[in-house]
């Protein structure tokens, strides 16, 4: 998906990630004053004061939700090859999965629902596309209401 998203980016868009392109305009971003931090997890409240608010207003917006599990899984083997001073980073070092599921430093990350993530103090609508991975009940299509994912 990041691929084909990269594919139609035209020369002036803004591209942040991890993919071949992202990491050639990467220097393009430096000069910018977000909200947030800039990486593949940013957040539309990261990206405030980058876009242009008027602008944002048409953009349509979606998000690829991965199955909780997995992302747990892929959260710990992540922070356990990690060497920077972190909550997270220590508690992977110190505890094995089901300990580190457990873990307070953990409550930022696993409470927080897809609405929250693709919503922002300049973003006056919601949602409007999900797609969930890795579930037995794999969904794509639009959201519904103002706070909530359709099923």
């Amino acid at each position: 998906m990041k691929l084909a998203l990269e594919a139609r980016a035209r020369a002036d868009d803004i591209i942040i990630g991890d993919t071949p392109k992202a990491k050639q305009r990467r220097k393009r971003l430096a000069d910018l004053t977000p909200a947030g931090r800039l990486c593949k997890h940013s957040t539309l409240r990261d990206i405030d004061g980058i876009v242009d608010v008027p602008a944002m207003q048409d953009y349509f917006v979606f998000t690829i939700g991965r199955n909780p599990w997995d992302r747990m899984v892929s959260y710990y083997h992540w922070a356990r090859e990690q060497s920077f001073d972190h909550p997270v980073v220590r508690a992977a070092a110190e505890h094995d999965f089901a300990e580190f599921c457990i873990t307070p430093c953990l409550a930022s990350v696993t409470g927080v629902p897809i609405s929250q993530l693709c919503s922002g103090p300049i973003w006056r609508r919601s949602l409007q596309f999900v797609c969930a991975l890795g579930t037995s009940d794999i969904g794509f299509g639009p959201t519904s209401g103002s706070s909530g994912v359709s099923h």
